[in-house]
């Protein structure tokens, strides 16, 4: 009898184990969130896409025809304006309290999740066509930093591993830096090339139609420019500071100003950027080269609201300061009132 007693009980748990396993591995599965992937025929131009934005649907004729399936309780797609479209990668974000997920980045074409997850994302954008996308920043949760290119190759374009990523407005350098070195690329074409590493220093000059940079490495200051060949090109002006800014004159030549130290003094002075590829230099222009000071300092070049007009001014506390008329040609000395 008791023998039969043990054998139910057996039965019993046996019985409970199973109804527990289905439970948690048939019916609370199936009660995830899942992500749709719609195919949509634009009611007014008849033309078939992919989508995953229920908003495009109104009006139009839809199928059902994917689905993601979530792995939390907090999943949705991430929209970043463009995300909806088939050419794009798309982004959605997918996780709970302990924060086991994160976003993700899916390969719509290939059906899978590629890359996350990641604590967090920045969506970037460049000024060049009515602010564009162009990719986004990935950020890990041991706090690095990746860029994923969404438009020219539409890939990873540094791998999550960087304490810093900065890129210029319109997309044309970028800049790493992991612990105190410091790496700027070229980013022309859709072709990624690394131009200088152990760089000390950079500032990012925006030009009419692309962007240059002004960088320092082991104290001496060059230019990187793009070429006509849409190459990217360092000078080897080796100046003891130099600080660039692009302005237009009046026939619509890109004239570049510049301010420079050498051999102890002080110099504004102005190229333009054919005679800056000729030369592969910021050579001086002996026809406008204005001693500003008799010191080695720092004078940094800007423009006011009027496009006319450029101020040079020292990086200190001073009333002085340059202004250059475009139109006249000429430079005059300032003092604060």
């Amino acid at each position: 009898m008791k023998k039969n007693i043990l054998k139910y009980v057996i039965i019993v748990l046996f019985l409970g184990s199973l109804a527990a396993n289905v439970y948690f591995f048939v019916f609370r599965d199936s009660n995830k969130l899942e992500l749709p992937i719609y195919e949509i025929t634009y009611s007014k131009t008849g033309e078939t896409d992919i989508t995953n934005e229920f908003d495009s649907l109104n009006n139009n004729k839809y199928k059902l025809v994917d689905k993601v399936k979530c792995k939390y309780d907090l999943c949705y797609w991430y929209d970043y304006n463009v995300s909806k479209i088939a050419s794009a990668k798309w982004i959605y974000y997918d996780n709970n309290e302990s924060n086991e997920g994160g976003y993700y980045i899916y390969d719509q074409k290939s059906n899978k999740t590629i890359y996350g997850p990641y604590k967090n994302i920045r969506i970037d954008i460049d000024e060049l066509s009515d602010k564009i996308l162009q990719g986004v920043y990935l950020y890990s949760y041991d706090d690095k930093v990746g860029y994923f290119d969404l438009r020219g190759l539409n890939k990873m374009l540094f791998e999550v591993k960087y304490d810093y990523i900065d890129s210029s407005q319109f997309h044309n350098y970028y800049v790493t830096k992991n612990n105190e070195d410091s790496t700027l690329y070229s980013f022309l074409s859709n072709k990624l090339v690394k131009i200088s590493e152990s760089i000390d220093n950079y500032t990012f000059v925006r030009g009419a139609k692309k962007d240059y940079v002004t960088i320092q490495k082991n104290d001496k200051y060059n230019f990187v420019y793009e070429g006509h060949d849409v190459k990217s090109f360092e000078t080897n002006d080796n100046y003891d500071f130099l600080s660039v800014y692009e302005a237009k004159d009046n026939n619509g030549i890109s004239d570049l100003y510049f301010v420079y130290v050498k051999d102890g003094e002080t110099y504004i002075s102005r190229t333009n950027i054919f005679t800056l590829m000729d030369n592969n230099s910021l050579a001086v222009d002996s026809t406008y080269n204005h001693k500003i000071s008799a010191k080695a300092e720092q004078w940094f070049i800007t423009q006011t609201n009027t496009d006319e007009i450029l101020h040079i001014y020292p990086n200190y506390q001073s009333n002085e300061y340059y202004v250059i008329n475009l139109n006249e040609n000429k430079i005059e000395k300032k003092q604060n009132n």
